[in-house]
């Protein structure tokens, strides 16, 4: 790798040219640069009020964000579109049988944290769900996959035109929808169950889990199948109605549900029984909402590159957020921006990065990848990044976790070997435990569905309690998420350094053995027995996993004229140029990994592949097992121009 040097360089001479440890050399410069008073600023006036999509408050953040870049010296843009975003008028839940209560579902204020006073009006709802005003008898269906309602039908309750009190977590929320759907649900009620939080916790607000009041929105639309905008006829809308609720209201269902007993797995921390529902307990839910047509924005910032190739990296971060959304995005954004800074301020001191990168900031995410999907479709082709790196929360815990495409994870390790844990002390590396396969439930998803283009994202921890909840706020954040910032710090560093390592090289920085190893590692998972795997993939990947070592082998040495070769050996494994008659489905052209059939927003790996095994159909195992050996080939083929 080697990083590129003005004529008025200073203090960032040393990083000049091919030096034995360029990274270690920047570490101190960007550390010294990222400022923990800048991020609480930015996390203060991005949290300053509740921004869903659309709404004034968002677009005052958005032009916030669009000063600061200014501000920091990168060369700004926007990009206004315009998209259907719902907006909720009224929700209610009553029961109205065995006895006759209202439940309340609005989020509970407290008079110590300012901020959850706006709580008291702010309705929450689920995005993209029919308008109902219905009657119908309650079941409880756990998770509310498949098996569960074939555990229902099982113990002799039929869910048709019953309403089904579900979990949040697990399945996509929209997956859940649609299961219920087909297996004849008429509406559904969300709460998020305790002991899916892992184990009981102190609750907010003293602590930072989950209380009896809190309430997780979310978008009901079915952005595995299709993310970014849909128009009022989209066939990716919910079928059915659904109210989020919090365990307050849930728990007054269980004690009146009745019925046979849930297993264990089912059960969870709520004082009520878990049981399945006799018919006897009945509810009014009824969900009223406007979906006008509002102008929506993206925000870009551009440091310029000083090598040959304009292929950029972009890194990105939404905006919108349900309430406050302080973890989600805000941190994230704020993450971003500091980087975004860090840069734009070492640049002014002598250091100029290989090619150019762009920081984008998101709308309309939360309701879909709005923003990012069009950005996607309408300039990933033309601009053709070399990566796509998101933070969508910066701290949900205390362990580092990256979903990160095969190609990119070397380049982030080289970081994580020089970044130490703000706990223990460690290089974060020795923490990270496995790099996960990017999913489709965040920015990464319409650049992984859409385009060759490889995504990391990166952040600490997958989960936490308050997620899209009111009380995700800064109080919540500061106070039990990230003390001092020191995470958020800490990430902003990892963030600038990444982008440094990937940006600041002339020659495209894969690391293409990872991809021989991703295939190695999946088929495994897949539990294929070696004499399962047709003899043309394993000799295919065989000769790949030496082409590709051969080539990383020598990759420091090779000059900027093998990008086009790299990249074309990147795009192999993309179906989408080179099959034309290639399934039109979103994801379908990916085939590294793909939406999850199953979980919607989870990944599955070598997705051809995978449908054709749980299908048993030995023509289409061999004839994806084709495919996989053209890409490795392909792939091979191209590595091999770039070696001459």
């Amino acid at each position: 790798m080697r990083f590129l040097c003005l004529p008025a360089c200073s203090i960032l001479l040393a990083l000049a040219g091919c030096q034995r440890a360029p990274l270690e050399k920047a570490k101190p410069l960007v550390a010294a640069a990222v400022s923990g008073e800048r991020l609480r600023e930015t996390l203060t006036r991005l949290t300053e009020k509740p921004h869903r999509a659309g709404t004034p408050a968002n677009a005052v953040a958005l032009s916030y964000l669009e000063a600061e870049l200014s501000k920091a010296g990168l060369a700004v843009s926007g990009e206004p579109f315009e998209a259907f975003v719902p907006k909720p008028k009224r929700t209610q839940l009553s029961i109205t049988a065995p006895d006759a209560l209202e439940l309340d579902l609005f989020e509970k204020s407290f008079p110590g944290v300012p901020s959850t006073k706006a709580l008291e009006t702010d309705i929450p709802f689920f995005a993209f769900v029919p308008d109902a005003d219905l009657e119908a008898a309650v079941v409880y269906a756990s998770f509310g996959a498949r098996e569960d309602y074939a555990e229902l039908r099982k113990n002799g309750i039929d869910p048709r035109g019953r309403i089904a009190l579900v979990r949040a977590q697990g399945l996509c929320r929209s997956k859940k929808a649609e299961i219920a759907a087909e297996e004849g649900v008429v509406g559904l009620l969300l709460y998020p169950e305790l002991r899916d939080q892992g184990f009981k916790k102190t609750p907010y607000p003293e602590g930072p889990h989950i209380n009896p009041w809190a309430i997780q929105r979310g978008t009901f639309l079915q952005y595995y199948r299709r993310p970014g905008a849909p128009e009022r006829d989209s066939p990716y809308l919910s079928k059915i109605p659904a109210l989020p609720i919090g365990q307050a209201a849930a728990d007054q269902l269980f004690r009146r549900l009745g019925g046979p007993p849930w297993g264990e797995d089912a059960r969870g921390f709520q004082s009520g029984p878990y049981t399945m529902g006799d018919g006897g307990l009945k509810v009014r839910m009824v969900n009223e909402a406007e979906w006008p047509r509002q102008e929506l924005r993206n925000v870009f910032g551009t440091l310029p590159g000083t090598g040959q190739d304009p292929r950029p990296l972009v890194v990105g971060a939404h905006v919108d957020a349900w309430v406050y959304g302080a973890v989600d995005p805000a941190s994230g954004a704020a993450v971003v921006l500091e980087a975004a800074r860090v840069l734009a301020e070492l640049r002014k001191k002598g250091l100029a990065l290989a090619r150019p990168v762009t920081f984008a900031f998101w709308d309309g995410e939360e309701l879909g990848m709005f923003g990012s999907t069009r950005w996607v479709l309408e300039h990933a082709e033309k601009t053709r990044p070399i990566a796509y790196l998101n933070v969508d929360s910066a701290v949900r815990n205390t362990d580092f976790v990256g979903n990160v495409s095969p190609g990119l994870r070397g380049p982030l390790d080289d970081v994580l070997k020089l970044v130490a844990d703000p706990n223990s002390g460690e290089p974060l590396y020795v923490q990270r435990g496995t790099f996960g396969k990017p999913g489709f439930s965040s920015d990464t998803s319409p650049f992984s569905g859409f385009s060759p283009v490889p995504v990391s994202e990166i952040g600490f921890g997958r989960w936490y309690g308050l997620y899209h909840t009111g009380y995700d706020d800064l109080h919540f954040y500061e106070r039990h998420m990230d003390k001092g910032l020191v995470r958020t710090k800490t990430l902003a560093n990892v963030l600038a350094l990444y982008i440094l390592n990937l940006a600041g090289s002339e020659v495209l920085p894969y690391r293409f053995d990872e991809i021989g190893a991703y295939f190695d590692e999946q088929l495994a998972e897949l539990s294929l027995a070696s004499e399962s795997v047709p003899a043309s993939l394993r000799s295919a990947l065989a000769a790949y996993r030496k082409t590709a070592a051969a080539w990383d082998a020598r990759r420091p040495q090779a000059a900027p004229a093998a990008n086009d070769a790299l990249s074309a050996a990147m795009a192999a494994f993309w179906a989408g140029e080179r099959e034309k008659d290639a399934p039109e489905p979103f994801g379908a052209c990916a085939l590294l990994f793909g939406p999850s059939p199953a979980e919607g927003c989870a990944s599955e790996a070598l997705p051809g592949l995978a449908r054709a095994l749980r299908a048993k159909d030995a023509a289409a195992i061999a004839a994806e097992s084709q495919r996989l050996v053209r890409a490795l080939d392909e792939s091979a083929a191209s590595l091999a121009r770039a070696s001459r």
